[in-house]
């Protein structure tokens, strides 16, 4: 199979299935087609019919072809693995059938457009070229997968020593008394072998916490006895055999060998199952301790864990660890927090000063440690490393005051201690950040290190959802939506990526968004300068430096990054843009107040992200769709000022995701013909449907390729047939769709979607926001990949309650959430006794200030009214906001401050467990404005 060898009549021999492709029958191949590229983009002339989207196409290959063929001559056969491989088979088989395309297309005088389009099966013949072009950027940022190939490491890099040395452990003795509890509990009469994860990710503490618990036990023992009989420390190592080197180490500390020597048994096993055999003889006996510290992959416990015999010796096996998968595999898990504030103000100032009073420092060095302390987020070993740091600003700032004026003193305070930068305060991160942090990055597996170097895309601080991060992996070529679901869970687990603490001033216009992710400030400033580095991602900040160097090395061409994420405002990036090829770059990220950026310049853009960008205008959107990005995936204009979209955007024909959410966008620009033109869509959010006509709904459907989709719904649309029939025949078509969104307007009753016959079978989330449903939608019972649902009904009965129990994959359920409701009141009557209606559920109402109780005073003395009156004061009493609570109009200034034995105010004890039937009517703050709503039991 040498492409070297092929004739023009014959083409390129087909590979064989599984077949095994060399690095020199690719790097052979690719010259062929590059010749073939160029005698093409020689033949078609920008005079001939859409001859510029050819000869650009063209270029586009040729610049993508460069960077492969680049990679390949770096590597050697020794550096293939087996994903490496399946990779070049799809780069041979991808070029293979261009080069037989044109040579079928040569021979019999076609077309050249039409019979290399018939080559790919692609569904438009106008966009033909621009889908093959997108193959090869595909596999052009594949590479950057494989970089650890060519690095050189050191794969016996010892673990990080804890430190602790001579600093204070704060906030440390309550996970000591937990933890000795379930260490020494002899008096139980459940004498079974324990074991306990302590998870937590690198620098939160767990060596120290192990280490210490260790320590106490022996102090503890007294007069030399100890409470074991045998307490062994060991760590796992970083080399490719750490399980055998830990075995090895365990069983070197054992003391009184038992069992016989390795030399008698009569076979040789694996060397892993010997030691695990050998350990675990010795241990038989024993009522043994054993800390292990850093286990980094769930296999590596299910490993060695035969090694350790439960031998009803209260015995205990504690491990660290930072991957939380572990957990499930040892059954007991205890989560390693972050320091308090007070706690890390303590160690912050010890570490820095040697002393934990503040009271010589200035207002400006007190809010530059407050800062400092906000940005390491609790975690010990940024707090030391911080400390270190700041120790050196300090003594420089003594040495200025004894060599210096005052007044350069405070001028050098002003530059050292402000932090308003986006883009990281510290030049570079102390040694010991770049080892734990590097540490953390080379552990993860290659697939996963590019995903994790997009974060380097975002603002710093920048909170996002797992969806959006999602359709970006997705438009970069990394990863499919299982894939990048798998992924995104690793680097959960493993720490990498954690959950936001709730934060209301954070939340979108809605109050219903998903759980929002971060990473830390120093994990993201470790990942912007590893990605510089490796030429996959720049920053202003790296891209200066970047191009300073290219400056001292007199080079007279610059090349861009094919990535570059801009979201500090520097005046010298829009002069720096000038100087080189913009036509080389391939994902543009803007935001905040950067200005002056050249969008029309970036041609070959893929990936367009806009998202928060300050000055970005509705002219900048007409001029992104008339610049003829022809290879456009990914555009999201989401949280800025654009009012409208022009009519111009079924231009950007290869959009697949195009985020409008929270913008000012309300005006209908585009038409039923203009939303088909975009047939490779796989996510529109969030689309204003409030002023289409019923034809655009029914357009909708035809984006057949729609995986994610949230709209907005009015209530005009509720009560229009024809909006109803356009969305129940919509819906249907959307075969692949794994994520539907319905914002609702007040007063929308979404009951019509009860009669969908067919819905997509893969659907993953499905959330309406303020409409209502009279019961559980039948065909839910049948989405087995559901794992979200929101939605609010009106009487939840027993069978929806099964539907929902069977959902096998439903993780989040939210019933009739109103997060931002302020104001309720409640219209009730007597009834029987035996219907038992109480409303509940007032405390997670978490924005409330007021409820009003209105009921006819005939009826005071009914039971139903006072177990109702008493459930409402006492989950007003329990409130954590302040409520004014009106009675008949009669205000109860004192409900929260009594407690749950005072008399209410119809005599009767709190608590009593009956109700009322009742009517709610509801006040709640809007987007602008107040909202009345009328409100069901259920919901409330």
């Amino acid at each position: 199979m040498e492409p070297a060898a092929f004739t023009e009549e014959q083409g390129v021999p087909s590979m064989v299935e599984n077949a095994e492709v060399e690095i020199e029958e690719v790097l052979r191949l690719l010259e062929v087609l590059r010749a073939k590229n160029s005698e093409l983009m020689e033949a078609v002339g920008p005079h001939r019919p859409k001859g510029d989207v050819e000869r650009r196409g063209m270029a586009f290959m040729e610049m993508e072809l460069s960077v492969i063929v680049g990679f390949l001559m770096t590597l050697s056969s020794q550096n293939i693995d087996g994903d490496m491989r399946s990779w070049l088979q799809q780069l041979y088989g991808l070029s293979s059938r261009i080069i037989n395309g044109i040579l079928e297309a040569g021979r019999r005088r076609h077309r050249l457009r039409l019979r290399v389009a018939q080559s790919f099966v692609c569904s438009s013949d106008s966009d033909w070229l621009s889908d093959v072009m997108l193959k090869f950027y595909r596999l052009s940022e594949h590479p950057c997968r494989y970089t650890h190939l060519l690095a050189s490491s050191d794969p016996g890099l010892p673990a990080q020593a804890p430190m602790v040395g001579g600093l204070p452990l704060v906030g440390i003795d309550g996970p000591i008394k937990k933890l000795l509890k379930w260490l020494v509990p002899w008096e139980e009469t459940d004498s079974s072998l324990r074991v306990l994860a302590v998870i937590g990710p690198v620098g939160i503490g767990k060596t120290t916490l192990a280490m210490e618990l260790h320590n106490r036990i022996r102090l503890q023992a007294g007069g030399g006895h100890h409470p074991f009989q045998c307490s062994i420390i060991a760590q796992m190592s970083r080399r490719t055999n750490r399980n055998e080197l830990l075995l090895q180490d365990i069983l070197s500390q054992i003391s009184d060998p038992a069992g016989p020597a390795p030399s008698s048994y009569q076979s040789q096993p694996k060397i892993i199952d010997l030691l695990v055999h050998q350990v675990s003889e010795r241990l038989q006996d024993k009522r043994y301790l054993i800390i292990i510290d850093d286990i980094w992959e769930a296999s590596d416990w299910e490993t060695i864990k035969g090694a350790f015999p439960d031998n009803n010796h209260n015995s205990r096996i504690l491990i660290t660890t930072r991957v939380q998968s572990i957990e499930w595999s040892c059954c007991s898990g205890f989560q390693m927090k972050p320091l308090n504030q007070m706690d890390s103000e303590t160690l912050l100032l010890a570490k820095t000063f040697g002393s934990v009073d503040d009271g010589y420092l200035t207002d400006d060095e007190k809010l530059f440690c407050e800062n400092i302390l906000l940005r390491c987020e609790g975690i010990p070993l940024f707090i030391i490393g911080m400390a270190d740091w700041l120790k050196e600003q300090f003594q420089q700032q003594q040495h200025l005051r004894q060599f210096q004026g005052q007044e350069e003193v405070e001028e050098q305070n002003k530059f050292a201690f402000a932090i308003h930068s986006e883009e990281g305060d510290v030049p570079r991160l102390p040694k010991h950040f770049e080892q734990a942090l590097s540490t953390i990055f080379d552990d993860l597996p290659s697939k996963v290190r590019p995903l994790l170097m997009c974060m380097s895309m975002f603002p710093y601080g920048y909170k996002f959802e797992k969806g959006r991060l999602f359709r970006k992996w997705l438009s970069e070529g990394f990863a499919d939506w299982e894939e990048a679901e798998y992924y995104f869970s690793q680097l959960v687990h493993g720490n990498v990526i954690t959950a936001c603490v709730a934060d209301n001033s954070t939340r979108s216009p809605d109050g219903t968004e998903d759980c929002q992710w971060h990473v830390n400030h120093f994990m993201q400033q470790f990942l912007t300068s590893k990605s510089a580095d490796m030429g996959f991602v720049f920053t202003s900040t790296t891209l200066n430096l970047a191009a300073a160097s290219a400056t001292c090395h007199d080079k007279e061409t610059r090349t861009m990054p094919r990535k570059l994420a801009l979201h500090h405002p520097d005046p010298s990036i829009p002069s720096l843009l000038e100087t080189v090829d913009l036509s080389e770059t391939r994902s543009l990220s803007l935001s905040g107040a950067v200005s002056r950026i050249p969008l029309d310049k970036f041609v070959n853009l893929v990936v367009l992200d806009l998202e928060g960008w300050e000055n970005l205008q509705d002219e900048d959107i007409l001029l992104v769709c008339r610049s003829k990005l022809f290879f456009l995936e990914y555009l999201s204009i989401r949280n800025t000022r654009v009012r409208k979209l022009p009519r111009e955007i079924k231009e950007l024909r290869l959009v697949a995701t195009l985020d409008v959410s929270y913008t000012q966008i309300k005006t209908a620009v585009m038409v039923p013909h203009d939303i088909r033109c975009l047939h490779n869509m796989h996510t529109l959010a969030t689309i204003d449907l409030s002023e289409y006509p019923a034809s655009f709904i029914y357009a909708l459907g035809d984006l057949e390729y729609l995986l994610v989709l949230a709209i907005t719904w009015c209530f005009h649309q509720c009560t229009d047939g024809s909006y109803s029939e356009a969305l129940l025949s919509s819906i249907p078509k959307w075969k692949c769709l794994k994520s539907l969104t319905i914002h609702c307007g007040l007063g929308c009753y979404m009951e019509f979607l009860e009669s969908l016959s067919d819905i997509s079978p893969h659907l993953e989330r499905f959330k309406v926001t303020i409409g209502r449903f009279a019961g559980l939608p039948k065909w839910i019972h049948g989405l087995r990949f559901l794992s979200f649902l929101q939605i609010t009904i009106c009487e939840l009965g027993i069978d929806d309650l099964r539907i929902l129990r069977d959902l096998p994959k439903l993780q989040c359920l939210i019933l009739g959430a109103m997060p931002k409701l302020i104001y309720l009141q409640l219209n009730f009557c007597a009834c029987p006794t035996r219907h038992i209606r109480v409303p509940l559920g007032i405390t997670n109402l978490r924005r409330l200030r007021a409820v009003t109780l209105c009921y006819n005073l005939r009826y005071t003395n009914s039971p139903s009214i006072k177990m109702t009156v008493d459930s409402v004061i006492k989950e007003v009493a329990e409130h954590g906001n302040q409520i004014d609570l009106f009675i008949n109009d009669i205000k109860h200034d004192h409900v929260q401050a009594v407690d749950e034995e005072t008399d209410n105010a119809t005599g009767t004890p709190c608590g009593t467990n009956a109700g009322a039937g009742y009517e709610a009517q509801i006040v709640a703050d809007g987007a602008t404005g107040v909202i009345e709503v009328e409100i069901t039991e259920a919901e409330s």
